[in-house]
């Protein structure tokens, strides 16, 4: 029995259900797979909807749950708050020693249930290493050597149960001081890298590609001598983490294979109000930008304004510096003529008194 469990809220419906029919279409026949839908809301169409993918040997589970998130203030970008009911997975399956948990925004292909081979035993899970966060300074900062995603994990609820992990990630995510994720973080603190690696194939983050060279990939990874195209052709759980997703931007590299997994006009009409919320965004942004130049234009027009304003009147000014200069001059000249005249006058005065002692000498 493959047990796998699945977390929404009434904004994620759509994207859950895919994930959901991804695992069901690329399943290996003749086993039997549980498939639980854990939500926040209490919506009975939803729930009707969900259910209604259950067919022979996979079997798909709707489950109400809500405590403990009420009085928690926790905000994310893209992350709805009703991820911290991963926080409770250990409590909400008692009766199960283990299961596998995806986010909303994964494609599963054929291959997912080499998963549940990894002997978990004695660790609190199996997991991928997350390149985004594992080589940035958040990771240092929080001491953890092989930052892990939370998008998939191969969980041992038992030794969670055991060690008590939902109380210790509830206080944890109350305490912490930087709300950078909405659980990731507090996974990662709490497990203490008591977790098995397992390789990228397991957890295509699908950004990472174009972001980083294919060398730092397949270095981090520890896949060195691989083909990086191969491996994201290869990759069994393809995350779509993010905010770059295929229901909301039509250039989405796996955009064709989500859009495959939509049944029906009201899902497609889902992805058509969110493309046109992207768009009526980009719009926003645009007439915002627009506005916010016509504010610097303006700005810049006052500055041009008070410069040539400024311009004109030191040019007046030093117009008025250019006359009183020559008018000085003038007097000026008019003085060293005058100077010049005295001193030309005593000159031949001297000159004329000094022909006169001569002849008396004489």
């Amino acid at each position: 029995m493959y047990d796998i469990a699945l977390i929404s809220d009434e904004h994620y419906i759509v994207p859950t259900l895919v994930t959901l029919r991804s695992i069901k279409i690329n399943r290996i026949s003749g086993q039997k797979y549980r498939v639980f839908v854990i939500t926040n809301c209490d919506d009975k169409v939803i729930k009707d909807k969900i259910e209604t993918e259950a067919c022979e040997q996979f079997e798909v589970h709707v489950r109400k749950y809500d405590s403990h998130l009420i009085e928690i203030d926790a905000n994310h970008l893209y992350v709805s708050k009703a991820a911290l009911i991963k926080f409770c997975l250990g409590e909400i399956f008692s009766e199960l020693n283990s299961i596998l948990y995806l986010d909303g925004d994964i494609l599963v292909r054929p291959g997912m249930e080499q998963i549940f081979s990894y002997h978990i035993e004695n660790v609190y899970a199996a997991v991928v290493k997350d390149m985004n966060v594992g080589i940035s300074q958040h990771s240092k900062d929080l001491g953890i050597e092989n930052y892990f995603n939370s998008g998939v994990m191969f969980l041992n609820l038992k030794r969670m149960r055991e060690d008590k992990l939902k109380e210790k990630l509830f206080a944890y995510k109350i305490s912490e001081e930087k709300h950078t994720f909405m659980d990731q973080d507090c996974f990662n603190v709490c497990f203490k890298n008591q977790v098995l690696y397992m390789p990228l194939k397991f957890n295509f983050i699908y950004d990472i590609v174009g972001k980083y060279t294919n060398e730092q990939i397949l270095e981090y990874y520890d896949e060195q001598g691989q083909n990086i195209n191969n491996l994201e052709k290869e990759a069994i759980v393809f995350h779509m983490a993010g905010t770059v997703k295929p229901w909301k931007e039509i250039n989405s590299i796996v955009f064709r294979e989500w859009l495959s997994y939509i049944n029906d006009f009201l899902e497609f009409s889902f992805c058509m109000e969110n493309f046109s919320k992207k768009n009526k965004e980009i719009e926003d942004r645009g007439r915002r930008n627009e506005t916010a130049i016509g504010f610097i234009n303006e700005d810049i027009k006052r500055v041009q304004d008070d410069y040539n304003e400024r311009c004109d009147f030191l040019t007046g000014q030093l117009g008025n510096l250019r006359k009183e200069f020559e008018n000085l001059q003038k007097e000026f000249e008019t003085e060293r003529n005058k100077h010049f005249s005295i001193k030309q006058k005593f000159f031949r005065k001297g000159k004329t008194s000094n022909k006169k002692a001569i002849k008396e000498e004489e």
